[in-house]
């Protein structure tokens, strides 16, 4: 419990911190982990993120998720461990909701002659991936529909593993251009 923390827990290092956790299994100590790191967690997730909700969901998800890292990891430098856990699991989550919103754009597509925003969204994409090159059109849509990795979409269609970074990356680039100037 908080109220019952030592003074001399908090006075330890991080580092400390851990080695004490993996001894004892103590949950205060990860307590003590997120009262020194919450705050800069939520500034990670919430630069990448940019929604307080999904950042505080985030915040809970990457230390609940520490009583059983800090078991298997061997943790070094905790402020640029922590940094780095929370910058992935923020990219997940954003690769995770792409997908989801590509995975619902793609899905049977009504009239575009309705006045509903979505389908209108439809439709804009729809012209927008045709705007782009049949190279970058092919490995976003493996990537994000098909969910292929990097190195699946790189098999299927014969290019490198740099090139299907290259025209996955591009092609967002080009679709948010397209879609930004279309409003």
């Amino acid at each position: 419990m908080r109220f019952f923390r030592s003074h001399r827990l908090n006075a330890m290092s991080d580092g400390q911190v851990i080695v004490r956790f993996r001894a004892t299994r103590d949950k205060d100590l990860v307590g003590i982990l997120f009262d020194r790191h919450a705050h800069l967690v939520f500034g990670i997730c919430f630069r990448l993120l940019k929604d307080e909700e999904r950042c505080k969901d985030a915040v809970l998800t990457i230390f609940g998720n520490l009583f059983e890292d800090l078991l298997q990891y061997e943790v070094r430098n905790f402020p640029a461990w922590i940094h780095s856990v929370a910058r992935n699991h923020c990219l997940a989550e954003l690769k995770r909701m792409n997908r989801e919103c590509s995975i619902r754009i793609q899905s049977d597509i009504p009239s575009t002659e309705t006045d509903e925003p979505s389908v209108r969204n439809t439709g804009r994409l729809k012209i927008a991936l045709a705007a782009i090159s049949r190279e970058q059109q092919t490995c976003i849509e493996l990537f994000y529909l098909d969910r292929l990795s990097y190195l699946e979409v790189a098999a299927r269609t014969g290019m490198t593993y740099n090139q299907v970074k290259s025209h996955i990356q591009n092609g967002k680039r080009n679709l948010k251009r397209i879609l930004t100037h279309a409003s």
